[in-house]
């Protein structure tokens, strides 16, 4: 072969890798913008903050919901670049960044744990909305993924009590710390302390949107949703940080409990019972409830000093974490919604982050949102 053939040949190569690989080439591109710092985010505009926020929560998502349809496997790069761009969000030490951060440690979380639960449901020969894709699941690839998306509990949660709230001022004063809410000292001890409220104006009437919501059950977004009023102060989004840093702990807990579950039996189930989800089996849920009764860690949403364990507790324990889980995953069994409630969850999730509404999947459900006010909320906040 001759010079020019050899380079022709080379050529036509590299051609059919880039067509072949293209996607995992345009994934090379990084969530952020390159020449931005995290420790600069602060001192720019508003409307840049707003782009990069919202750049990185339309592309996350929009790869978060594609998982399904391309597997885990080939969906391991976009997930590592989200990945990454949560922990430079993680950088900035602004509370809406490290807002979005959480989302997205959710997102990948939710992302890979649905996966198990797709290759579950075909195996009891339950119906899927996407075909689950053969090889695109292994152990090896879900651990090392969940290894890469940690919390770091202790930081997150010195963060939160580092912000000019009042629960992060009685816990200065009284020299509690984030070990002390990581054993629940803090709830044992002063849980009537624990406590958030919201006021709002409505017909120029002050009203309470939540009054002394204890810290482990106060959440801003759903109650926007159900009580019709917005919020985007900087300083109400923080009052709401360390909630949402206690159960998104938890949550991130229990996703690697189930992955244990998975890896030791080869499955969540060893049968299902006829018309009953995966999440709901006898089978499972006896999994569930003897990993939870070895389980030493302390629930930071629930347990609120209470460690000890019964099989009662246990057994409350395994289904609330199951019902948590089954917001996370495709359960439906058919094809009627329009959105699989792994969609819909990260929606709930991200919405206040996300502008184009063309990114959904579904148009009713971007209609109710945007008409809800929700949509890109939390892109330009006020301090």
């Amino acid at each position: 072969m001759d010079a020019l053939s050899k380079t022709s040949f080379a050529f036509l190569c590299l051609t059919i890798c880039i067509v072949a690989n293209g996607a995992e080439i345009k994934d090379k591109k990084p969530l952020i913008p390159k020449g931005n710092s995290p420790q600069n985010f602060k001192k720019l505009s508003a409307d840049a903050k707003a782009d990069i926020l919202c750049g990185v929560a339309e592309e996350s998502y929009k790869i978060l919901v594609k998982v399904p349809e391309k597997g885990l496997k080939d969906s391991r790069a976009s997930l590592e670049k989200i990945i990454s761009a949560r922990k430079w969000l993680e950088r900035t030490n602004d509370v809406v960044a490290r807002t979005l951060a959480l989302d997205l440690q959710y997102g990948i979380d939710s992302a890979i744990i649905n996966e198990m639960y797709r290759k579950e449901k075909k195996k009891h020969s339950r119906p899927l909305r996407h075909k689950f894709k053969r090889g695109s699941y292994n152990n090896t690839l879900s651990k090392n993924l969940l290894k890469k998306n940690v919390i770091d509990e202790n930081e997150y949660i010195s963060y939160a009590l580092s912000l000019d709230t009042e629960i992060a001022k009685f816990c200065k004063e009284n020299n509690y710390d984030a070990n002390d809410f990581l054993s629940c000292r803090v709830f044992r001890e002063a849980a009537d302390q624990m406590v958030i409220s919201l006021w709002v104006t409505h017909n120029g009437e002050k009203i309470p949107a939540i009054e002394n919501a204890y810290v482990w059950e106060a959440n801003l977004v759903p109650v926007m949703a159900w009580a019709g009023f917005k919020t985007n102060s900087k300083r109400e989004i923080a009052k709401f940080f360390l909630p949402k840093i206690l159960r998104s702990i938890d949550e991130a807990r229990d996703v690697r409990l189930l992955h244990d579950i998975y890896q030791e039996h080869g499955g969540f189930s060893e049968s299902v019972e006829p018309k009953i989800r995966i999440f709901e089996s006898d089978s499972f849920l006896g999994r569930l409830k003897a990993k939870v009764a070895k389980t030493k860690k302390p629930r930071l949403t629930l347990d609120k000093g209470n460690v000890s364990h019964s099989d009662q507790r246990d057994k409350l324990k395994a289904f609330l974490i199951s019902g948590a889980m089954e917001g996370r995953v495709e359960v439906d069994d058919g094809d009627d919604r329009e959105m699989s409630k792994y969609e819909a969850f990260l929606v709930r999730e991200m919405m206040v982050f996300i502008k184009d509404p063309n990114v959904f999947s579904s148009d009713s459900f971007a209609r109710i949102i945007s008409r809800m006010g929700l949509l890109g909320l939390w892109l330009n906040v006020s301090d």
